[in-house]
């Protein structure tokens, strides 16, 4: 009973900490948040998907997401409905003259990109408002997939004391716990993980339940239309279809699975990539937009691996738009975990 109360009070302290990321962070100070703003508010003005354009990128036309699936950002309009007209201001922030230019210092310094107003101020007002509300969207996200990975837990330890432990590892990553305060489509990609290991875990018990396999196939289809990187959700698809083939008594019903998982995924996300070849010329619109921001040029590889160490801190957690960096104990921390847990 006592590590079931602690249980809920680590979702509910997850949930206030989310929350204050929201309330706390001016708008707009958050990674690439101008860019996933602007296309809910495309949505909202033209009724119709942003098309990535080859042009010069500039403050108020913050673009270079605009080759992004759609999912996340219809669902943060939706929600923001009662108060889109908010939506229809232009995006009027000016640079900060004085922001620092060093991204690896711990001080209290000026780190803010914007100049911010009394706009940003509770109960906000303006575009903030817009801003704040749509971050709702995210901490909404940010719960349900606190809730599903409990779930997951239970499935995996069934023992509550590794449930508990388990949960307060995923939820309190300190970079988790802020994108789930902010505008970032990566909330929906992350809660549609859960979920697609979720099922995989269930149809690896159970390779034949004709249920499961076809929430498997619509959680991807609304997984890779949310963004593009649910491809790296295959491996374990492919990984439970090896599992299923080996364990199930009917392999035929299960080659009839298989086949309403790919068919179902084609049928809801089939449009979005003839969309990209229509306007691109390509599936996903990646290269262009690695046109748009100069990255196209680079060497692949060794641009990727000259990366690692800051994909490995922004993963732990560079917090605003990464002026931030954790001590560097934490990061050391996290990776003795991610040793002993290999």
């Amino acid at each position: 009973m006592l590590n079931r109360f602690l249980l809920v009070l680590t979702i509910l302290l997850f949930a206030a900490l989310t929350f204050s990321v929201s309330v706390i962070t001016p708008s707009f100070e958050a990674p690439d948040e101008m860019a996933h703003y602007y296309f809910v508010r495309y949505l909202w003005l033209n009724r119709a998907l942003p098309i990535l354009q080859l042009n010069d990128m500039a403050l108020d036309d913050p673009q270079y997401e605009s080759f992004q699936p759609p999912v996340y950002y219809v669902l943060a309009l939706a929600a923001a409905w009662p108060i889109a007209d908010e939506l229809s201001r232009p995006i009027y922030y000016k640079l900060n003259p004085f922001v620092t230019a060093d991204f690896n210092s711990l001080n209290s310094d000026n780190k803010n990109g914007l100049l911010h107003g009394g706009d940003d101020q509770f109960p906000y007002s303006s575009t903030p408002r817009a801003v704040h509300v749509l971050r709702l969207v995210s901490v909404a996200l940010g719960i349900v997939n606190a809730l599903l990975l409990v779930q997951l837990g239970g499935l995996v330890f069934r023992q509550s004391e590794e449930v508990l432990a388990y949960g307060a590892l995923a939820l309190f990553v300190p970079g988790y716990l802020y994108s789930f305060g902010v505008i970032n489509n990566d909330n929906a990609i992350i809660l549609a993980g859960t979920a697609i290991t979720g099922l995989c875990w269930l149809l690896a018990e159970k390779p034949d339940s004709l249920f499961a396999w076809v929430g498997l196939a619509i959680v991807y289809g609304l997984a890779t239309l949310s963004k593009l990187t649910a491809a790296g959700f295959v491996p374990a698809i492919a990984l439970l279809v090896l599992m299923s083939w080996n364990k199930t008594t009917n392999r035929r019903h299960l080659i009839r699975n298989i086949g309403l998982l790919a068919g179902i995924w084609l049928m809801m996300t089939g449009w979005w990539f003839w969309r990209n070849i229509s306007l691109y010329g390509e599936l996903t619109g990646v290269h262009r937009m690695m046109l748009l921001t100069g990255e196209a040029g680079q060497n692949s590889w060794s641009h990727a691996w000259e990366s690692v160490p800051w994909i490995w801190q922004s993963f732990w957690g560079r917090l605003a738009t990464q002026h931030f960096p954790l001590p560097r104990i934490v990061y050391d921390s996290f990776g003795v975990l991610t040793a002993l847990s290999l």
